[in-house]
This record gives structure tokens, sequence and C-alpha cells, in this order.
């Protein structure tokens, strides 16, 4: 409660940077559910996921298909809302990156984009030139 407290007060000193801070918390949630929903998409149009009935025993096999969990919309319904997501997504965040004031100055500009590709950059980096020697990915158990 604290933390919201303070990040609150920046309003008070600059509404620029409560505005862009509060864009940029709108751009990464949403780009975290169009990753979500896109690799979603992906799976379903490539027949990479099964319902729970069509899955075969054996789950820990490299050729071993994902299985939908307990409540899935299925076949063509369920590749329409995920389309639909993914673009309703893509449109969202395209426009939270536009600055809310014209005309557009250096005190009113929506910096969104830029820590955006900074950030992408930053973790590509940081990947890139250390945690790829130290990641081991997950434990895949065999029965």
């Amino acid at each position: 409660m604290l933390i919201s407290f303070l990040l609150s007060l920046i309003v008070l000193g600059s509404s620029t940077a409560f505005n862009d801070l509060v864009e940029l918390t709108v751009a990464g949630l949403n780009s975290s559910y169009l990753i979500a929903s896109g690799l979603l998409l992906y799976r379903r149009c490539t027949g990479g996921i099964v319902p729970r009935h069509l899955s075969r025993a054996c789950k820990d096999s490299d050729d071993a298909k994902l299985v939908f969990g307990p409540w899935y919309i299925p076949g063509m319904y369920g590749i329409a809302v995920n389309a639909f997501a993914c673009v309703y997504l893509t449109i969202l965040i395209f426009f939270c990156m536009w600055p809310s004031e014209l005309p557009v100055t250096a005190e009113n500009m929506n910096y969104t984009a830029l820590v955006t590709v900074a950030v992408i950059a930053f973790s590509i980096g940081y990947y890139y030139f250390w945690a790829r020697r130290i990641y081991t990915g997950p434990v895949v158990e065999i029965n």
C-alpha cells in the first residue's frame, strides 16, 4: 500500500511522468496477454494442442502435444476468439503509445514506446551475454 501511495504522488510532480507510468503499465500488461494469446493461437492453428481425451498416455516424449485444461472453447470458435484477442490487443498496444495531448512537446510526449524498446533490448542483451550461460531449463520427469 505504501508503494501505491508513493506512486500516486508522481502526479503532483509531473502529470506526464504519471501518464507515462500508467501507459507503460498498460502496454506491458497487454503485451504479456498478446504473447500468451498469440502462442495459444499458433498452437491451435498448427494442431500442437489437443483436448484431454485425445492426449497420449506418455506426456514427456519430444513429440507429445500440449493438452487443454478443464475449460476451453473447442474448434473454430476458439481460434476466432484467440485471433480477435490478438488483433484487439495489437490495436490497444499501438494506441497506448501515442501522446495524450496536441501539440506534442517534450513536456507532454509519451515515452512508452522508447521505454518498451529499451526494456526489450536490455532483456535480449541480458539473456545473450549472461543468462543463457546459467539457465538450465525445466526438469522433465520420465515415467
